[in-house]
């Protein structure tokens, strides 16, 4: 599979993303607060709303306004739902599944989206920003999750975390976008 680069956006939304975990970025209520609030104005998502993905729309669009270049395609998802990532993913053949990312090939890089599927909800559940690839797995930054560690993927938890998570994690049918932008 040929894939691009990472690129500079893709790039500096993952830098962002782990500003807002350094700073303690947390609700204040349920899926409530002002940051947590401005995430889900870029995704045009009612307050009080799950925020991973719009966590990850907000991040992209503040490092497009930062980053000169390729902006962020018309067509990306400004979008609360994980599965409109997948979906434009794979009809821009970006997609990297979890089997191929195990391989290495292609390799993760930083800036990569992660998404999470969950088996109960026949679907990608959970997105975050890849930071690094490990010796196990791969560093990331998601939003609406919580500081548990363990095996455990947690799509309502209440801030911005860096977390260490194994390919498993991924579910069968997750896997990472490349964002050549």
């Amino acid at each position: 599979m040929t894939l691009p680069i990472s690129g500079p956006i893709a790039k500096k939304a993952a830098e962002l993303a782990k500003a807002f975990a350094d700073a303690g970025t947390e609700e204040v209520g349920n899926n409530r607060g002002k940051q947590v609030e401005a995430f889900l104005r870029s995704a045009k998502t009612a307050p009080g709303s799950p925020w991973c993905a719009a966590f990850v729309t907000h991040c992209i669009q503040k490092a497009d306004t930062f980053v000169g270049g390729t902006p962020a395609p018309p067509d990306f998802p400004a979008s609360a739902y994980c599965p409109d990532y997948k979906n434009w993913a794979r009809k821009h053949g970006v997609w990297i599944n979890v089997a191929d990312a195990v391989d290495g090939d292609p390799a993760i890089q930083k800036g990569d989206l992660c998404l999470f599927y969950f088996s109960a909800k026949q679907r990608v559940a959970h997105i975050g920003f890849v930071l690094e690839r490990s010796a196990t797995g791969f560093k990331s930054i998601e939003g609406n999750t919580g500081q548990e560690y363990g095996s455990v993927v947690n799509r309502d938890g209440d801030g911005c975390f860096v977390k260490h998570r194994s390919f498993a994690e991924l579910g069968a049918f997750g896997g990472f976008v490349r964002l050549g932008f």
